[in-house]
């Protein structure tokens, strides 16, 4: 089983991954709601914050990311 990937790997691993799977990843989209999933959002072209923290929701507003209350 492969070991969760967490903080600051997270966005270091998503692009790699990203690279040898071919994929765009400004194209992509992904979700997060606590502050942890800053990294990965960030390396994302299309992120979103879900019912965030208070961390995530003060990174989305200041980087301009949808947030979802619902």
């Amino acid at each position: 089983k492969d070991p969760a990937i967490t903080g600051h790997l997270s966005g270091q691993w998503l692009r790699a991954f990203a690279r040898d799977q071919g994929l765009d990843l400004e194209r992509s989209l992904a979700y997060g709601s606590t502050e942890a999933d800053a990294t990965l959002l960030s390396a994302i072209g299309r992120p979103c914050a879900v019912r965030p923290d208070r961390g995530l929701r003060t990174i989305a507003r200041d980087l301009d990311w949808p947030v979802v209350e619902a």
